[in-house]
């Protein structure tokens, strides 16, 4: 054993204390950057109301083509992750939001339980029967048809007009029910989904402030579980779509889909999913396609048809592909669904959620914002340039940029 020299020993500890104190005092320095570096990414990190006008300035009307085409297989930076944390929007509040929609001036319309509003320039109008702007006490739905606004209520539809209001136009339409869930147009003509049946108006003409769209009965057609020979098996319905050539409709009894090349009334026309035969949990809540296959929300999952749309005619089964918390959604309450980006996104009771090349992603939150139990989700923008993805809630309507999903 070496001895080492008193002399030599405190030498050493006089040189070690200074050292040790730099040292520390580095530490010290580090750690202050880190947290101011952590504070301001995270001031960074929130996407208030103020930015919607500059996302919208750079979003570009689109035909839609992800519509059409198939599920491709895309790489990105976050293909195989299960959770993407990415930034939420501060909360717009408005009273629970049953229905979004942006038209054709990048205005962001929202039928709420307490009637319509809308965002515009980062300003939000309100159009309710308090104020004299709208004449139901509710809104369940909103479409547009190039030109004009629609508006389903559980009393009704009404058009908005250039005047700044919305008119009641339920007696020019002869509905078989004023209760009003859906409303969908393919620009010339209006599908309109209501308690007793669907009902189908063609040559709408949109200049016409004031026709009577009942006094041409050819001009409209009422499907229900009558005139279908129980085809549609049952007329309380509450969700349309037009897929390719086909009519979907989400009724009472679970989901009927119609190739409309032939006549409504012929049931053979018709293919069913029965709530009682399949053992789907009622009701069905919404529904997507992918360019494929129809998917379909319910309270107990998520399930896609097995048969592709294009082959229901001839190869049509009732086989069912199920996914639920058990497979990685963040709730088996599905109540939104919509197709983009060659994924299904999902709003849930307990968040959002996509799915792409067959696997569940959570969409997690780092900006303090999280929605709560989500209702309906619409997208703003497709192709290359900003795409925003609208959450409703039952407290207002929030937003993210898809685009940072990947």
């Amino acid at each position: 054993m070496t001895n080492t020299p008193k002399g030599n020993s405190k030498k050493s500890n006089n040189i070690n204390k200074p050292t040790t104190k730099i040292f520390v005092t580095i530490l010290v320095i580090a750690i202050l950057v880190f947290i101011v570096k952590s504070t301001n990414n995270k001031k960074n990190v929130n996407l208030p109301v103020t930015q919607y006008k500059s996302f919208t300035n750079n979003i570009e009307t689109s035909s839609n083509k992800n519509d059409i085409e198939n599920i491709k297989q895309i790489s990105s930076d976050a293909r195989g992750q299960k959770n993407i944390p990415i930034a939420f929007s501060q909360l717009i509040p408005t009273p629970p939001v049953n229905d979004i929609k942006i038209d054709q001036y990048k205005r962001v319309w929202i039928a709420t339980e307490n009637g319509v509003y809308k965002l515009e320039n980062d300003e939000i109008t309100e159009f309710t029967i308090k104020n004299g702007k709208y004449p139901f006490p509710q809104a369940s739905c909103i479409e547009t048809d190039g030109k004009n606004l629609w508006i389903g209520s559980l009393f009704g539809i009404c058009k908005y007009n250039d005047s700044g209001k919305f008119v009641d136009q339920t007696s020019k339409f002869s509905l078989p029910s004023n209760i009003v869930w859906d409303i969908k147009s393919d620009r010339n003509n209006l599908w309109i989904s209501t308690q007793k049946g669907v009902v189908f108006y063609k040559s709408i003409d949109s200049d016409d402030e004031s026709p009577d769209y009942s006094s041409n009965k050819d001009n409209r057609i009422l499907i229900d579980n009558k005139t279908t020979n129980n085809g549609l098996r049952s007329s309380w319905c509450t969700k349309i779509a037009r897929y390719l050539n086909f009519l979907a409709v989400i009724h009472d009894n679970g989901l009927s889909v119609l190739n409309i090349g032939f006549p409504v009334g012929s049931p053979n026309a018709w293919k069913n999913l029965d709530h009682t035969k399949l053992s789907i949990s009622r009701p069905i809540n919404d529904m997507a396609f992918d360019g494929k296959n129809i998917w379909i929300g319910t309270p107990t999952g998520l399930m896609m048809i097995n048969t592709e749309l294009k082959y229901f005619d001839s190869r049509f089964s009732t086989e069912l592909i199920s996914y639920s918390e058990l497979h990685g959604l963040p709730s088996n309450n599905i109540n939104s669904m919509i197709f983009h980006k060659n994924a299904i996104w999902l709003g849930t009771n307990n968040g959002l959620a996509r799915i792409r090349n067959n696997n569940i992603q959570t969409i997690s939150d780092i900006s303090g914002k999280k929605p709560e139990s989500i209702r309906k989700l619409a997208i703003q923008g497709e192709g290359d340039n900003i795409t925003l993805l609208w959450i409703g809630t039952k407290s207002g309507v929030q937003f993210i940029n898809t685009q940072m999903a990947d």
